[in-house]
């Protein structure tokens, strides 16, 4: 009986098994990408969202500081206090956060600065007021103020 000799064209094992090494370095670099991109995007997600607390907080104090006549400063319980007719806002201070009525924004500030008609006060009446914020959020520094009218200078 006669044998017949057919080959069949395929790859050899160690063809596979260079294909398979090759294959696995591919997919073990394309994961490490993966997680510097997604690490990268964790980053710029923090970023913005502490930045747009910030600039929730710097709204709210130039809406108090317009609506409220009194603005008081004490230092010994930390309480930046706004006074209207209509109701009392309190901020807590602290170097950690700020909280106004149960909303906090936590950001480590490096320091407060009040004022009061041009001068730096410690504790009383105030009209403008600095805050810088840690490095880590660019040395973002707020500065609000209010325009005094006609009545407080007559007074």
């Amino acid at each position: 009986m006669k044998r017949i000799d057919i080959r069949v064209p395929a790859f050899t094992l160690s063809e596979m098994i260079v294909v398979l090494l090759l294959t696995a370095i591919v997919v073990g670099l394309a994961f490490t990408v993966l997680n510097l991109v997604q690490k990268q995007f964790a980053s710029v997600r923090d970023n913005f969202q502490q930045t747009t607390a910030i600039d929730g907080v710097e709204q709210q104090l130039w809406i108090d500081l317009y609506k409220s006549p009194e603005v008081t400063y004490d230092d010994g319980s930390r309480k930046l206090t706004f006074e209207s007719p209509l109701r009392t806002t309190q901020y807590s201070l602290d170097d950690q956060y700020i909280e106004k009525e149960g909303d906090t924004l936590k950001a480590k500030v490096d320091s407060y600065t009040f004022y009061y008609e041009g001068e730096v006060v410690s504790s009383g009446k105030v009209d403008a007021l600095r805050i810088e914020f840690d490095r880590k959020l660019q040395n973002r520094v707020l500065f609000v103020f209010k325009k005094k009218d006609a009545e407080k200078f007559m007074n």
